[in-house]
């Protein structure tokens, strides 16, 4: 992406995916479990709890209509997964649905109480 979550403090995994419409998540927040799967496709012994955007970014992109998915991980920084890794995601809880702030200073709180609840609902 533009690297926008990076500046602010929020780096993520962008994923590009649009599911058939009737087994789509409402586009919004939820606290997620990543795990990366090996060259076999085997899941790792290791998953990563995160907190998700799933939508159209409406605060900071007017112009790509796609959705998009959007993880920060909450114990790990992205990169350590490497580049083109294939995951699971795991979408465990709803925090909200997704809104358009003012700027991206409003963003950048929400996304601060969004980090909190899903560490809360992990118990980190």
């Amino acid at each position: 992406g533009k690297r926008l979550g990076r500046t602010i403090g929020f780096p993520t995994l962008n994923i590009r995916w649009s599911p058939p419409e009737e087994s789509r998540p409402r586009y919004g927040v939820y606290a997620v479990r990543v795990t990366r799967l090996d060259q076999h496709g085997t899941p790792g012994n290791e998953g990563h709890p995160g907190v998700a955007n799933y939508g159209l970014r409406p605060t900071v992109n007017e112009a790509d209509p796609e959705p998009l998915l959007e993880v920060h991980l909450l114990d790990v920084d992205e990169t350590d997964l490497g580049d083109g890794v294939t995951i699971i995601v795991q979408w465990l809880k709803f925090l909200r649905p997704e809104q358009k702030f003012s700027g991206v200073e409003a963003l950048k709180a929400q996304l601060q109480m969004d980090e909190q609840a899903a560490k809360a609902f992990f118990g980190l």
